[in-house]
């Protein structure tokens, strides 16, 4: 679901840690007893949601700049970058849509490789960053967990983890993304039936969810921000 809208600063402020307390309810209602979801990280609320144009504008003013550039003909670069910008609110949003029907019919190798055509927007937004690369270390994870081979598969990619990861382990206290990853790895160890593996693996699909639910959030505004800042520039 998409949120757009005009809101004072306070009041989406409480919105937002309001909905997260909610999402973090639920999926505590999930976890129950089974000590196996390493991506079962604590949704951030993030307070401080500046509701200023800067990064819509910064936005605005890097795609002009590179579409436009090598363009001599008047008005021809303009349309190049107009012809973007409209792409970029018509279309995004059936990317997002494309990537929650690859969760529910639990293709997370499609969603990996289609989250690609949304990197180019972390550098532009905080919270974008943030939930994309908890999207692409989740849904990577996962689609290792269910290639071929089960419990052997799951105990190979924990040691390729260890091997990979653990002169970071350090950093598990100083580092929120470096403690979620550790939490993953130390689930991963414990796991040791298959039965437990595909709890894990269900589990964070449906984290997985949650987190794209959050990404949809806060890129409504975004779109929304552009599209507002295009109208009166």
């Amino acid at each position: 679901m998409l949120i757009v809208g005009d809101f004072i600063p306070t009041a989406f402020d409480d919105l937002l840690a309001g909905r997260n307390q909610l999402i973090a309810a639920q999926l505590n209602s999930i976890i129950g007893a089974v000590p196996l979801l390493p991506f079962m990280w604590n949704i951030p609320t993030l307070n401080k949601i500046s509701l200023k144009m800067e990064e819509a504008v910064s936005f605005i003013n890097y795609f002009r700049s590179s579409l436009d550039k090598e363009i001599q003909e008047p008005g021809f670069g303009e349309n190049i970058s107009k012809d973007f910008f409209c792409d970029f609110i018509q279309f995004t949003p059936s990317i997002l849509r494309e990537l929650s029907i690859y969760i529910d019919d639990k293709r997370i190798g499609l969603f990996y490789n289609r989250l690609n055509d949304l990197k180019y927007l972390c550098v532009f937004n905080e919270n974008l960053n943030l939930f994309w690369f908890s999207m692409r270390a989740l849904s990577g994870t996962l689609f290792r967990l269910n290639s071929p081979g089960g419990l052997e598969n799951a105990k190979k990619l924990h040691c390729y983890y260890l091997e990979k990861y653990g002169d970071r382990k350090v950093l598990r206290d100083e580092n929120w993304f470096e403690n979620r990853r550790w939490i993953f790895i130390d689930s991963l160890e414990k796991v040791t039936t298959e039965e437990e593996l595909s709890t894990l693996i269900e589990n964070n699909r449906i984290v997985l969810k949650c987190f794209l639910e959050n990404y949809q959030f806060h890129l409504g505004r975004f779109i929304e921000e552009v599209r507002t800042t295009l109208s009166i520039r």
